[in-house]
């Protein structure tokens, strides 16, 4: 009987196995990983911790983003990613999260020539980031929104090129931004709490600068 059993059980073996590395069990090498980044008081906290170790795991090598929360894209952030030698690539826009001084690290990080920043006309609906051997990718979310379902994709290099190509063809639909600080407008948290409820990520960025204008927001960067 068990004999009978062997050639059953070397039939399912690849399954069984190839389930178990996509979804990232027993092995955290080749993994897809399900998550969910919640509202507690420590969310920026760890969204920066989590940003910094994946960097420093995988490296990084593109970003798609929407405002690009300043409280995550923060200096120790920004820090680790590209340098001259090796720019990150990053889609942005068209509006940037700013903090008081209405300084963006993405911006500076850009005039120092670590990262290449595209302007983004419209707010891109997916937001990922990758390098070789990493995928993140966030579900459709709100601007600023704390809370967001994500998953993470390690070693499985057909799902890291797809969005490759993605990235790719996303680019041709953005500007290469060689001025950021005049080509995006600049938001403040409290400028995004006087907007959000009338914000949609459908808006023209014509729409968008009505808004603005229409609740007396000065978006822009901050002055030299």
């Amino acid at each position: 009987m068990l004999l009978a059993l062997i050639p059953i059980a070397f039939f399912l073996l690849p399954s069984i196995v190839c389930f178990f590395i996509l979804r990232g069990i027993p092995t955290k090498r080749w993994a897809i990983i399900d998550g969910e980044l919640n509202t507690d008081k420590d969310f920026y906290f760890k969204n920066q911790k989590s940003f910094i170790d994946c960097i420093e795991t995988h490296g990084l090598k593109k970003i798609v983003t929407g405002e690009a929360n300043h409280k995550i894209f923060t200096k120790p952030v920004v820090d680790k990613m590209g340098t001259p030698n090796k720019p990150v690539g990053i889609i942005a826009g068209p509006l940037l999260s700013v903090g008081e001084d209405r300084k963006s690290h993405l911006v500076e990080a850009a005039k120092e020539n670590r990262i290449v920043l595209y302007y983004s006309p419209t707010r891109q609906k997916i937001h990922y980031r990758f390098s070789d051997t990493h995928l993140h990718i966030e579900q459709p979310h709100a601007p600023l929104a704390k809370k967001r379902s994500f998953t993470n994709i390690n070693h499985i290099p057909g799902e890291i090129k797809r969005y490759k190509r993605l990235f790719n063809a996303i680019k041709k639909e953005v500007t290469l931004s060689d001025n950021p600080s005049e080509d995006f407008l600049f938001l403040t948290d409290e400028d995004f709490d006087k907007i959000k409820s009338k914000y949609e990520n459908s808006f023209e960025l014509t729409a968008i600068k009505a808004l603005l204008s229409s609740e007396g927001i000065d978006s822009k960067y901050a002055a030299n």
